[in-house]
């Protein structure tokens, strides 16, 4: 073949090429426009804005992936498991996909009933006054909402603390009632392509058929999670979910993993619509958020940075002694308890039988897991071992971070009562001094102690001051752990540090500070 000739064929390529391309482009503006107008007809204002915004996240989610590249950090499916071995003390790689499976299966029942043996879990003291199986349990969860319940004889005061902060003070309850516009409303909007469903039956279908004139078809699938839900019935297929296990960045080793649980997306529907939008509403509404560091509209992550920058700075110009203290929670939403939860969603207005409906679900999971070698062949039950059961609320199920916060909360009100706090005042002193006792977002939680906090609380008067908000810190750390072990958590003191802001010298400009940092497993 001469070169004209590999040449004129060369150009019809290159203009197929650009057709197609045209072509792409004209399909994207069309699609664009047909977003753009489902964004308005929800009153997201006019076609020209939904189209920015929807480029505009667009762009960012392009900017970030570029970013995960050059940094190397993509999360992605597991190939090879990096574990201990037990006879050399050392480690091993594992390859074969049958045997990385039965590793993950038997390590995730194990890692899934780690909250078993706190206090409420199913081996702990008090599970049998919380027990949702048991109809004497509901008049003690009755009186532990009334505030009048007395604890057993072996409770500690932190316990009596904590049992004392689950009194309920939110006279509505939730409206619990299902509606089909809600259901076909979700479905709209949510990406066809987000992974769910071992059954086969995906967000795409649901998707579909919520956008079809004839809604007979939507209506029958609503209709049997609404008799599902209101039966107390979970549906047979709601029963199996599979444990996607995903590296974070650092490795396939086995401490390195990330569980994502993928639900059927309609159980996953009433999950979301009940506890992940109308519970955390009516909370907010209520006034129960407000302060509480927890993901929530109107809260942003970022925000738990700015104010410990605040807070530093405070010190610093008031010239006071002070402390922070960061705590990593281990394994977060798997510790959380299902039938404490029972207590704590309807302390927020959820009716017991809705949360009960949850708890019975979760005992009835099976479970397999997904890796890149695909889906295991094996399962296990929640209820392998009846003795320390599965715990935890489907990471990546739309419960998971409502029940989550409504565990914490008690948590934080018992700190709050009992701990000593950071104490602000205006530089003017015309306005009264406020305290605050923690910041954060989610599970990531820091304790803030100031100079001003010990003198009020009158702890250790006959120390040096320095040795005073020392020995605050360790008493106020101290407390939270206890609180937070009493409602199923555990601190990972790997990751929990503490910040020291101490006085070392006066100079021409008065008192200088040294920052300190210390890790708490040291």
């Amino acid at each position: 073949m001469s070169v004209q000739l590999c040449q004129f064929y060369l150009n019809i390529a290159w203009k197929s090429y650009r057709g197609i391309q045209s072509q792409a482009r004209a399909h994207r503006e069309k699609f664009l426009q047909k977003k753009a107008k489902e964004h308005v007809a929800k009153g997201n204002g006019d076609v020209s804005k939904a189209l920015h915004q929807i480029k505009r996240k667009e762009r960012l989610r392009g900017d970030y992936a570029s970013i995960r590249r050059a940094y190397g950090t993509s999360k992605q499916g597991l190939a090879t498991l990096d574990v201990p071995d037990e006879t050399t003390g050392g480690r091993q790689l594992i390859t074969n996909a049958t045997e990385i499976h039965n590793y993950l299966l038997k390590r995730n029942e194990r890692h899934y009933s780690q909250a078993t043996y706190t206090t409420f879990g199913d081996a702990g003291p008090g599970f049998p006054y919380i027990d949702p199986d048991s109809e004497e349990s509901d008049q003690h969860i009755d009186v532990m909402l009334n505030g009048t319940f007395e604890p057993w004889a072996s409770a500690s005061p932190h316990v009596q603390d904590f049992l004392k902060e689950l009194q309920c003070t939110i006279t509505k309850q939730l409206d619990t009632t299902l509606q089909l516009e809600d259901f076909i409303s979700l479905f709209k909007t949510i990406p066809e392509n987000t992974a769910s469903s071992v059954s086969g039956l995906h967000y795409g279908h649901y998707r579909v058929l919520s956008k079809l004139e004839d809604d007979t078809f939507i209506r029958v699938l609503f209709d049997l999670v609404n008799m599902a839900f209101v039966t107390q019935s979970p549906l047979p297929r709601w029963k199996y979910s599979t444990q996607l296990m995903l590296e974070k960045g650092k490795g396939p080793a086995i401490e390195n993993l990330r569980i994502i649980q993928l639900l059927e997306a309609d159980m996953n529907w009433l999950l979301r619509f009940l506890w992940g939008r109308k519970l955390d509403r009516h909370a907010l509404n209520e006034g129960i958020y407000n302060e509480a560091p927890f993901a929530s509209p109107g809260k942003l992550c970022i925000s738990a940075i700015l104010n410990k920058v605040i807070f530093f700075d405070i010190i610093r110009q008031t010239r006071q002694f002070g402390a922070l203290m960061d705590n990593d929670a281990t394994a977060a939403f798997d510790r959380v308890l299902p039938a404490l939860c029972v207590v704590t969603c309807s302390q927020l207005g959820m009716p017991k039988q809705a949360q009960q409906f949850f708890f019975k679900l979760l005992r009835q999971m099976e479970y397999s897991v997904t890796t890149a070698h695909g889906q295991s062949i094996s399962t296990y039950s929640a209820t392998a071992n009846p003795l320390a059961p599965g715990q935890g609320v489907i990471q990546g199920g739309g419960a998971s971070l409502p029940n989550y916060k409504s565990q914490q909360l008690p948590v934080l009100k018992a700190y709050e009562r009992h701990a000593i706090p950071a104490v602000f005042q205006h530089a003017s002193r015309l306005k009264t001094a406020f305290k605050r006792w923690v910041s954060g977002f989610s599970d990531d939680i820091s304790l803030l102690m100031t100079e001003s906090g010990v003198k009020l609380a009158g702890t250790d008067p006959a120390f040096p001051l320095a040795q005073r908000v020392k020995n605050a810190l360790q008493s106020n750390l101290q407390r939270y752990e206890e609180y937070f072990f009493t409602g199923g958590g555990s601190l990972n003191l790997k990751k929990c540090f503490t910040t020291l802001s101490v006085l070392s010298g006066r100079g021409l400009n008065g008192a200088t500070r040294r920052m300190t940092n210390y890790n708490l497993i040291q």
